[in-house]
């Protein structure tokens, strides 16, 4: 597929978003599945469990939570999302 660039002017810095031509929408119609991510950031698990940024870096450290970095960034792995709910008291 080609890409559309979207160019978005923030101070000096100029970043480029990549968006796919064809949506969700349109994936779903021509018959395409929504990959679902390995990992997401802390943000998104948080998110997803309901949960605080620091709720989710203390069961990172308690070693409920598999904890992926990449540079600056941390995700974690949806394999250990599944695994703290499935295992929930």
């Amino acid at each position: 597929f080609s890409p559309v660039f979207a160019l978005f002017r923030r101070q000096t810095r100029i970043n480029v978003v990549i968006t796919p031509l064809y949506t969700l929408a349109s994936a779903k119609r021509l018959g395409r599945r929504r990959m679902e991510p390995v990992a997401v950031s802390v943000n998104d698990a948080a998110n997803l469990l309901s949960l605080g940024r620091t709720s989710i870096y203390a069961l990172i450290k308690e070693g409920r939570l598999d904890a992926i970095k990449l540079g600056r960034r941390t995700l974690i792995k949806m394999d250990s999302i599944r695994r703290l709910v499935d295992h929930a008291e």
